[in-house]
């Protein structure tokens, strides 16, 4: 799934560099699927964050706040370059069944 971070939400003109975003919503495909959703792990520990499509690049992120239920997700991802004057796009990638681990870098974020 792809989320764009919109740049005339950056304070300033110059690209912010190794920034925690917040990135808080819901949404159906991050129920667990048991719920109808496709994440695999009740805990939410097969949700990671990439900064490219093609060649992933995982994220380090935090999860403040999981919801198997609904798919409601409030977690901390950081971004090694948010853009000032362009948008930047970031993926989420979930519902990898192997997944049974958390997969955070608290320390990272």
């Amino acid at each position: 799934m792809k989320l764009t971070l919109d740049n005339t939400l950056v304070s300033g003109s110059t690209d912010l560099t190794n920034f925690p975003v917040l990135i808080a919503f819901t949404n159906a495909n991050l129920a667990t699927t048991g719920n109808s959703g496709d994440v695999t792990n009740s805990s939410g520990y097969d949700i990671i964050f990439a900064e490219a499509d093609s060649v992933p690049v995982q994220l380090d992120h935090e999860i403040e706040k999981y919801t198997a239920s609904t798919g409601e997700i409030v977690m901390w991802v950081e971004i090694p370059t948010l853009g000032a004057t362009t948008d930047t796009d970031i993926y989420i990638y979930y519902g990898n069944s192997s997944v049974s681990t958390s997969q955070e870098n608290i320390t990272g974020v």
